[in-house]
């Protein structure tokens, strides 16, 4: 009687030392390249999104910006806490966008709006000769504060004040840690945030060249948003800059 001779369909010690490291090797690099990909995705979703809320604050400072009647040097006179770190100490032009605006009776764009013509002198109030008042001037600073975020800030004038029935609408703000406070009722707005740098310059005419600070003679100012983050172990950083010229002379 002829035996059959078992047939070993199994791997053999030496091929199982020579497959498993390449094996290991295929499944490595197929990690590596989805977690690469994984991270490119993560990456491009974050620039996106910060590239849009650039975009966003950009306009909104663009907007201001046409509303403006100057750009001042410095803030001037500050009350606590409306200051440079929620002190009394003013902003100045090299580090804050500082705006002065002028005082509406109602938020744009609504029609019926009116300015808020200052009891300057008061007899005239109530009067058609009311507007040849002086105008309450607002002020509006876009600051970055040491949390890397942009706020935009309204000082409203304590003197001259109103004429009745023509308060402006906008409001004094402070940071949302003094809210509310006997000098504000609302916050700062928050323009934007991871926000490393925030440069500006400003300009005489389109044409002209930058000067350092801001002064009576500005008519055009460039605010540049920088914004760094750190994804997935990579690094990236978005840019956006605004200019934008003063509409109100």
């Amino acid at each position: 009687m002829r035996r059959i001779k078992p047939i070993n369909t199994g791997f053999t010690l030496v091929e199982v030392l020579v497959v498993a490291p390449i094996t290991m090797l295929v499944l490595a690099t197929f990690v590596l390249v989805m977690a690469n990909l994984v991270g490119e995705v993560l990456v491009q979703r974050e620039r996106n999104i910060m590239t849009y809320n650039l975009q966003d604050a950009g306009d909104k400072i663009e907007n201001d910006i046409k509303l403006a009647t100057a750009f001042p040097a410095t803030s001037g006179t500050m009350n606590f806490p409306q200051g440079v770190n929620d002190s009394t100490t003013p902003f100045v032009s090299s580090s804050a966008l500082i705006l002065t605006e002028l005082g509406v009776t109602k938020r744009p764009p609504a029609n019926d709006r009116d300015l808020s013509f200052a009891q300057n002198p008061a007899v005239n109030c109530g009067t058609p000769l009311q507007y040849r008042n002086s105008i309450v001037m607002i002020t509006v600073v876009y600051f970055l504060d040491s949390n890397a975020t942009v706020w935009r800030r309204t000082i409203v004038p304590s003197s001259p004040a109103a004429c009745p029935g023509l308060t402006p609408w906008q409001q004094n703000s402070c940071s949302p840690a003094k809210v509310p406070s006997n000098l504000c009722k609302v916050s700062d707005i928050k323009i934007a945030s991871d926000i490393t740098s925030m440069s500006l310059s400003y300009y005489d005419t389109a044409g002209g060249t930058a000067a350092t600070t801001a002064s009576p003679t500005t008519t055009l100012a460039t605010v540049k948003l920088t914004s760094t983050k750190k994804v997935a172990g990579r690094t990236f950083t978005v840019t956006n800059a605004v200019s934008a010229t003063k509409l109100n002379f």
